[in-house]
């Protein structure tokens, strides 16, 4: 992402994805990948595992998930011990979803990379690379960005991923 910026290239001169390619993991269709937690050096990226938890449950999607953070969770999901900690490991298991839902971690990064669709969730006053009002990513042309409406309001962001994920599955 820095390389853009670096080479001052604007972003319709970007090469598209995908950047990475991996063998995907088997799931069951339909499996969705999640990310809610971030690194420490910025908390309020992260969202409070009762608003996921939350989300699964008003989609219709507990129990249809996989985490793709490498830590335990109690949220239904189908592996409970977290990803596994190798970065080729956890892009395989994300090449294998049909869709992530992520806040903006590597994580993002590495979905958009491999052109996996992908939900981001966004606070407020997100990273310059999210650009400001807009919905998609020049590039990771198969992202969609959910935004803080305010700051700390991930209630709204859950609310509106809820209803578009009930409206596509």
């Amino acid at each position: 992402m820095e390389l853009a910026q670096a080479l001052r290239l604007p972003p319709d001169d970007t090469p598209q994805p995908p950047y990475l390619r991996c063998a995907p993991s088997l799931l069951p269709k339909g499996t969705i990948g999640i990310c809610w937690q971030t690194g420490d050096w910025d908390p309020a990226r992260a969202i409070p595992e009762v608003l996921m938890r939350h989300l699964l449950t008003v989609s219709g999607r507990s129990g249809r998930c996989v985490t793709i953070q490498p830590v335990p969770t109690t949220l239904p999901v189908l592996n409970p011990h977290g990803a596994p900690v190798d970065i080729m490991q956890t892009a395989s298991l994300i090449a294998g979803v049909d869709l992530v839902i992520t806040v903006d971690t590597l994580f993002a990064h590495l979905a958009g990379s491999l052109n996996r669709p992908t939900w981001l969730l966004l606070k407020h006053d997100a990273d310059w690379r999210w650009m400001k009002d807009r919905s998609d990513s020049p590039w990771y042309p198969s992202m969609r960005i959910f935004r803080q409406p305010a700051p700390g309001d991930w209630q709204q962001v859950i609310a509106d991923v809820a209803r578009h994920l009930t409206a596509v599955c």
